[in-house]
């Protein structure tokens, strides 16, 4: 971890590791027999840092994790953006990128049920968005925000945008409003009776 924290733009290789930990090379292949399990060790070790045990598959389980997940990455910052710039950090979440979007899916389901599935497409895009690190990323750099104010932006519009779509999804159940020719009241007994005399 510290390799990709101080050089994350270096290769990131058994070699490399060997080199810096003054390990024998044979033993690091005895732990890690593929650059896969290696990246792979690696990632499990950067997602206990970040507190994200699982990627949360349910509307509470999503809002509930960004507090904590964010709070993370502000206390690793360092580590954070190694994993977001670095190629191995790129190599990492994109193998991983599968199943995060499946859960992400899951986790939208009941919000999203009325939807085409390009709407859906689209909404599932926009919170797989936010709930990133490149968010995190953007928000620090660009929207100048400090240690734990990213949580409480990236919570506001994940709930507001949920709101929303059950709000829909709700309209969507009931129906437009019936429309159509208003029907004529017949006429009253004393205009019918009215009508005769003349």
């Amino acid at each position: 971890m510290q390799l990709l924290e101080q050089q994350p733009e270096e290769p990131f290789s058994h070699e490399q590791i060997s080199q810096r930990a003054e390990i024998a090379l044979r033993t690091i292949y005895r732990y890690f027999p593929s650059r896969t399990e290696l990246l792979d060790a690696v990632w499990q070790e950067s997602n206990k840092r970040m507190a994200l045990k699982e990627y949360p598959a349910t509307e509470d389980g999503l809002l509930s994790s960004i507090e904590p997940v964010f709070r993370k990455a502000d206390e690793n910052a360092v580590l954070f953006r190694a994993l977001l710039r670095s190629n191995a950090g790129r190599e990492m979440r994109s193998r991983d990128a599968q199943r995060r979007r499946a859960n992400m899916m899951k986790a939208l389901s009941p919000a999203t049920a009325h939807l085409s599935n390009d709407q859906r497409r689209l909404v599932i895009a926009v919170f797989q968005s936010l709930f990133s690190g490149s968010t995190w990323d953007l928000m620090r750099d660009r929207g100048r925000l400090k240690d734990g104010e990213v949580s409480k932006a990236i919570h506001w519009a994940m709930e507001t945008l949920l709101k929303q779509l059950h709000h829909e999804s709700a309209a969507s159940v009931k129906g437009p409003p019936v429309t159509g020719r208003s029907v004529k009241k017949p006429p009253s007994v004393n205009k019918a009776s009215k009508q005769r005399e003349k």
